[in-house]
């Protein structure tokens, strides 16, 4: 893969080196700090007396200090000198000789010049009110200028390029002026462009001056690859970009891709893995404000390069994070065998079905109540408008169950445990109670002692997964529940009598809690075993009952598995290789395809 410069021509977002990248990051934050102290108060009034001290005085020449060093030592935020500085009156070298007769004919007299000062320093200055803009933004900084030259060249490239009038240039001929201008990004990024400009030169019939509007807008908002994806996909002058910009994304990917070829022939087919793409990005990098993907996200995520990397490998299923064909076949095969009627749309009932009835009903319930993504028109219109939307039936989109299916999968995932936490909040508080995690926990005690199997006490479990997860201030609380079990009489405000009473444990003394936080920092196989003890019962027992030197040996499976783009030892990826392995076995072995409208 190419380097940060094209082929043909320096890139806008040119690398710099290590060293070049920290002093400059160094500047910055200098620039950031003397900003902040220079927009303090108390050092504006000082600044504003120095300026109209000197404007009063301008005959007092270097002789004359507006600022002493006790003066500069009072500065609010200046660090303290470890030496005194030098006289406020020493003149420079090059008054040094002028003022040498001076002193010789009139000996300095450093009391009167002190006195002078206190004169001037105590003198009352009027107040005047300046407007500082704040030194803040949380927007990203502007992009470098372009030197004059360099944007007088492109200029003159564009102008060569495209041609006065509604003739449209093909894409070969702009790819070279592209890269040119904007070095080396992913050749997707580059189709983007070309769409955009050929949309627009549609509506105003001059695809140069749509050219020169996107050129010139980019370089006012881009500072980086990631800015400049925003700023092609984005609709208006949002910052952040939502599901259904990337459906133009999603198209040059299904035109452009060779991975993709079989897939023009079925638009059915094309317009689920696009939605399912699309969840997949969301779910992987949207962490701040659901449905609002921002720059910082995409950077922190490296999607750009992820991009490129589909230049690189032509095999699409070799990209595991989002673009995996065979990932997406299992999460349609699932879909479909829950939506019965095929509406794109499944039910409660149809929920409880997944993964042979291995959640509880609760849980399932909360999932429907909790969907992570925007619906958009579509999704709304499917599930039978906004009046049926605000009813109490239960319904589940499409999106919604592939964004459940990869949180239910792998529960390592970080946006799987904030998937989690929050269905298992009822209460909305941002940690889980005692009472939260009982009222889960007895669906899941009654359904073992119907399998039957001997069910861990609530209290129990409870105290195993407090040891696991460590939970800020939860000393004394589970010491209230080791004397609890032992028989020790803890009065009314004990754990036990709190549960058995209907009261929020959270709100009784000495109750622990559980926040996201305390979740994140453990091991995140743990973090699973303490959601599937609570909600799924075939994880659970699967947990409970397996071998524990199994983990310990290498899986066959694993040394033969051919490397792709992402980590193919998630677990996500390793029950997506299973079920796609069973599903191509089953097809075999009954020598046609179980559902023509469903298989390709």
């Amino acid at each position: 893969m190419q380097g940060a410069e094209g082929a043909h021509g320096t890139s806008v977002f040119a690398s710099h080196t290590p060293h070049k990248d920290n002093i400059i990051s160094a500047k910055l934050k200098l620039d950031e700090l003397f900003l902040r102290w220079v927009t303090q108060g108390d050092t504006l009034h000082t600044i504003k007396a120095m300026v109209l001290d000197a404007r009063a005085h301008p005959d007092m020449g270097i002789k004359k200090s507006v600022l002493s060093s006790s003066q500069t030592a009072s500065l609010p935020g200046s660090p303290p000198s470890s030496r005194r500085s030098p006289p406020a009156n020493t003149p420079s070298p090059s008054k040094l000789k002028s003022s040498q007769d001076d002193t010789e004919h009139k000996p300095h007299h450093p009391r009167n010049l002190f006195s002078e000062e206190v004169v001037e320093r105590d003198r009352k200055i009027p107040r005047v009110d300046i407007h500082l803009p704040s030194f803040y933004t949380p927007k990203p900084l502007p992009s470098p200028v372009i030197p004059a030259a360099r944007h007088e060249a492109d200029l003159q490239k564009i102008h060569q390029v495209f041609p006065v009038g509604p003739t449209l240039v093909a894409f070969p001929s702009v790819d070279s002026l592209l890269r040119d201008m904007w070095g080396s990004l992913p050749s997707l990024m580059y189709r983007l462009i070309y769409a955009q400009i050929s949309n627009n030169a549609k509506a105003s019939e001059n695809q140069r001056e749509a050219m020169l509007r996107f050129y010139v807008g980019s370089l006012a908002s881009c500072t980086c690859p990631e800015a400049l994806l925003v700023h092609i996909l984005r609709q208006g002058s949002r910052d952040y970009l939502i599901p259904s910009d990337f459906r133009p994304f999603m198209r040059v990917l299904l035109d452009t891709h060779p991975g993709l070829d079989f897939l023009r022939a079925t638009p059915e087919f094309q317009e689920r893995y696009t939605e399912t793409v699309i969840v997949r990005i969301f779910f992987h990098m949207n962490r701040r404000i659901k449905g609002r993907l921002t720059v910082e996200e995409m950077q922190k995520a490296r999607f750009v390069e992820a991009l490129c990397l589909l230049d690189v490998e032509a095999d699409i299923n070799k990209h595991l994070v989002y673009f995996s064909y065979e990932h997406f076949y299992v999460i349609y095969c699932k879909f479909w065998e829950l939506d019965s009627d095929h509406d794109l749309v499944i039910g409660f009932a149809d929920l409880v079905r997944y993964g042979h009835g291995s959640l509880t009903q609760c849980m399932c319930e909360r999932v429907m109540m909790c969907p992570q993504l925007p619906r958009d028109a579509d999704a709304v219109r499917l599930l039978g408008g906004a009046k049926a939307m605000q009813s109490d039936r239960l319904r589940m989109t499409y999106q919604d169950f592939v964004y459940f299916m990869l949180a239910e999968e792998d529960k390592c995932s970080e946006a799987s445990q904030e998937f989690w936490f929050q269905c298992l909040d009822v209460d909305c508080d941002g940690v889980l109670s005692l009472y939260e995690m009982e009222y889960f926990y007895t669906e899941q005690e009654e359904r073992m002692a119907a399998v039957p199997m001997e069910a861990p006490p609530f209290v129990d479990i409870l105290c195993q997964m407090l040891d696991m997860l460590k939970p800020d201030g939860t000393t004394r609380g589970k010491k209230r529940l080791v004397d609890e079990q032992r028989g020790i009489p803890m009065g009314p405000g004990s754990v036990a009598n709190t549960l058995s009473s209907g009261l929020t444990p959270g709100t009784a003394h000495g109750a622990p809690l559980i926040s996201l936080r305390d979740i994140r920092r453990q091991d995140p196989k743990l973090v699973s075993y303490f959601f599937n003890a609570l909600f799924n019962l075939s994880k659970f027992i699967a947990f409970e009952t397996k071998d524990p030197f199994q983990s310990m040996e290498p899986d066959a499976q694993d040394a033969a598995r051919v490397p792709g783009i992402g980590d193919p030892d998630t677990e996500w990826c390793r029950f997506a290789e299973s079920e796609y392995d069973r599903a191509v076995t089953e097809e075999n072995n009954d020598g046609s395809p179980r559902d023509n409208d469903m298989y390709y």
